[in-house]
């Protein structure tokens, strides 16, 4: 699979014009959290990186949850948390990493800096230190309304208004598909790969995830009657 950076170069190669993505939407924050390593059961000899972190982890809920306004859309979560080789020693570092999502970019801003204010006072309460590293991810990816009416009266056809379903909220998961709609008009939908009838499939980025590759057919199906429309 390409990597993002990439993929952006490319798209850039195929249309001339310049174009601003904003990159701000999506980001991946890694804190490293510092204190001092001495034995288990000595913790006064030492400063534990491991219970700052924890108590990270845990206050920066309370950013989505007290700062956000409960009609605004956002997403903290730390999905990696390394630290520590032996089971009897407090460990000198520990690492998070995680994801940050909003639909703005005030949102993900302000998100942003409440993250480093909390990581960097909470670190400070335990006696250790907290430096925070953040990387851009993909920009947000938003659906020409046009090519959505186009796509929705080609599916009709295909497949019946029965099996059309349209999503009640905005998702806050991301695609390097988005660099595509910031380029151009474009128009991004999922395709239902559940067999009718057919036992409960796992969901994407499950090891477990069986398609019906039946699917396919009606995918490509929808693509190029979309696409005679537009001709």
């Amino acid at each position: 699979m390409e990597k993002k950076d990439n993929i952006k170069k490319r798209i850039d190669e195929i249309y001339d014009e310049t174009v601003e993505i904003r990159r701000d939407l999506h980001m991946h924050p890694e804190l490293t959290v510092s204190g001092k390593s001495c034995h288990g059961a000595h913790p006064d000899d030492g400063a534990d990186p491991i219970l700052a972190a924890s108590h990270i982890v845990a206050g920066l809920q309370s950013i989505i949850s007290r700062n956000l306004s409960p009609a605004n859309p956002g997403l903290i979560t730390v999905g990696k948390f390394i630290s520590g080789t032996a089971n009897n020693v407090i460990p000198e570092k520990a690492v998070l990493s995680g994801i940050i999502r909003a639909l703005d970019n005030e949102t993900q801003r302000f998100i942003k800096d409440r993250l480093l204010s909390l990581a960097s006072s909470t670190a400070e309460a335990f006696g250790t230190r907290a430096e925070v590293c953040f990387r851009d991810s993909y920009p947000a990816l938003v659906n020409d309304d046009f090519l959505l009416d186009t796509v929705r009266e080609a599916a009709q056809e295909c497949i019946g208004s029965d099996r059309i379903h349209f999503m009640p909220e905005p998702s806050l998961g991301s695609d390097d598909f988005s660099y595509f709609s910031n380029a151009v008009r474009s128009l991004y939908f999922n395709l239902g790969t559940k067999k009718q009838g057919g036992p409960s499939s796992d969901i994407l980025h499950s090891a477990y995830y069986c398609p019906d590759e039946e699917s396919m057919k009606s995918g490509m199906l929808i693509e190029i009657m979309s696409v005679l429309r537009l001709l």
